[in-house]
């Protein structure tokens, strides 16, 4: 098959196999007497197996390492152990799921409280940041979510962020982000502000917080299901800033899907 077809096949586009083949991620497959690539069942196997490893937070040294142990196996084994991992994501999510839904219950009775946090780290950056006014519907929305992630991705987006709040400066800006995160429910979606306040989130975050989401992601820890159902909880330009905000904490070295070429 041609490269076109096997983009198509695994649902990436012909750039993605082609910078995948330039970092070292696939081998070149061989040419066709026209110059064309020519690709086997094999490479099929192996890009929809890197995808998936991609999807799920490895970084690329990590899935190269991976393929690169696989070269010796056979395409059953290949297919079996993809099957493997397919099944246990979809215990996990299946679990989130169960997770979310119970706290989307709790949320409507108004149950959901401080002390459902999963880490003490959280409980205390909440307790501090709502002591200083951050008590709008995005505080509490944030802390909703941070109650749903696992506590270890949780807690090492935000506990670098507590020796900052000994500083008064800091701890009113904080305020002021999810103050200004509420008033984007009255903006349209293509209002510079929504841009702003990404780039002020940004620069509010430390160092270690951005290479822990750049590392794991709100959409790998959490899973589509979580953002999708918090993207709805949003008004259009408090959702475009939602978006952007994990495209930016995404990690740089994560190939997502581009457009296909004409």
């Amino acid at each position: 098959m041609r490269i076109g077809e096997l983009a198509a096949a695994v649902g990436v586009s012909t750039r993605t196999v082609r910078y995948y083949h330039q970092v070292g991620l696939l081998p070149e497959p061989e040419r066709s007497a026209s110059g064309y690539r020519v690709y086997s069942m094999r490479d099929l196997v192996l890009l929809s197996h890197a995808r998936r490893l991609v999807e799920l937070g490895l970084g690329l040294d990590e899935v190269r390492q991976v393929l690169a142990d696989e070269e010796g196996r056979d395409l059953g084994e290949i297919v079996a152990s993809m099957d493997a991992a397919l099944a246990l994501q979809q215990e996990r999510l299946a679990a989130q799921r169960r997770r979310l839904a119970e706290l989307q219950e709790r949320v409507r009775d108004g149950r959901l409280a401080l002390d459902d946090l999963p880490d003490p780290q959280l409980v205390e950056f909440f307790t501090r940041v709502e002591a200083a006014g951050a008590t709008g519907p995005m505080a509490r929305l944030d802390r909703d979510v941070l109650a749903f992630v696992p506590s270890a991705d949780a807690s090492r987006w935000i506990a670098p962020m507590l020796p900052l709040l000994g500083d008064e400066d800091y701890t009113r800006r904080l305020v002021r982000m999810y103050d200004e995160f509420d008033r984007l429910a009255d903006v349209d979606p293509d209002d510079p502000a929504v841009a702003a306040l990404v780039d002020r989130i940004l620069d509010l975050l430390p160092e270690e917080s951005l290479r822990a989401l750049s590392e794991h992601d709100l959409v790998t820890a959490g899973g589509e299901f979580l953002v999708d159902t918090v993207i709805e909880e949003l008004t259009p330009a408090q959702a475009a800033a939602a978006r952007l905000l994990i495209e930016r904490t995404r990690a740089p070295h994560t190939v997502t899907q581009e457009e296909n070429e004409e």
